[in-house]
């Protein structure tokens, strides 16, 4: 699948150090986001009762936690990553756990996965496609490295999550209007540090273009809640609300079990 690659929309190499810490830590976003998205990924692969050996090719691996995870459960994993410094340091922490034979690390292009069709069967991607300038490709490519009837997990930012239908300022409603600004001259330009928000709707598009079936999803972390600019709760309240709302979300309460800041998705590749 030859063609022009875009880059990525972030720094991740300036910002590999911070990323090692991010499923330690308190704060709102490791105990709303990063370390639930973390669980339910590891549950879904456990139900999946994959063989020992089975290939897994992780995109995005960041500090390794994920790939540290999965080899411990037997499995067979491949990591890429476009940042050097987050290959050296997730080496690092691969070899602390005795893991170097089964985890096999490197850099690489989700745009183009250098490996043959069918190679894997399970493809990972936890807060890749956000990133990324063309995600539609991306998620054709790791279609095409799952072997038939073989399962991707990835995640996108949700356009209509929570705290940003209730904050005009991040409503997905004033979208159009932001874009004709940051098209007139003098208007201020789209941050490329901001990853990119979508609907269900068109990564469910996306999936059926590339030839997978979305068989388990999920809507993980509400909040932070804000007015403008402004914050409207304290830390510990805002852990205290996501709870309560998660808790509801996973009960399939309407409204809100589509309305977490992050969709993730479970599909299997069409034999």
């Amino acid at each position: 699948m030859a063609a022009e690659q875009p880059q990525e929309l972030f720094d991740f190499e300036a910002s590999a150090r911070a990323w090692d810490t991010l499923y330690d830590a308190s704060d709102f976003d490791s105990v709303a986001y990063y370390r639930p998205r973390l669980e339910r990924t590891l549950t879904w692969v456990d139900s999946l009762a994959l063989p020992v050996d089975a290939r897994v090719l992780e995109i995005g691996f960041g500090a390794g936690r994920t790939a540290i995870a999965l080899a411990q459960r037997g499995l067979l994993v491949t990591g890429i990553d476009s940042s050097h410094r987050m290959v050296e340091q997730a080496a690092q922490r691969v070899a602390r756990y005795g893991l170097s034979a089964r985890i096999r690390l490197g850099e690489g292009d989700v745009h183009a996965l250098d490996a043959a069709d069918g190679t894997f069967d399970l493809v990972v991607a936890l807060g890749v496609l956000p990133w990324v300038e063309r995600p539609g490709w991306c998620v054709r490519e790791m279609a095409r490295v799952t072997r038939p009837g073989g399962h991707v997990i990835a995640s996108v930012n949700n356009r209509r999550q929570l705290n940003r239908v209730l904050d005009p300022r991040l409503n997905p409603m004033v979208e159009p209007a932001k874009r004709a600004v940051r098209r007139t001259p003098g208007g201020r330009r789209g941050d490329p540090r901001n990853p990119r928000h979508d609907s269900w709707r068109q990564y469910e598009r996306w999936l059926q273009a590339a030839g997978l079936q979305a068989v388990r999803k999920a809507s993980l972390g509400f909040g932070r809640f804000s007015l403008g600019a402004r914050p409207l709760l304290s830390e510990a309240t805002s852990i205290r609300m996501n709870e309560r709302l998660q808790a509801r979300a996973d009960a399939g309460f309407p409204g809100l079990r589509s309305a977490g800041g992050q969709m993730l998705v479970l599909s299997r590749k069409r034999r």
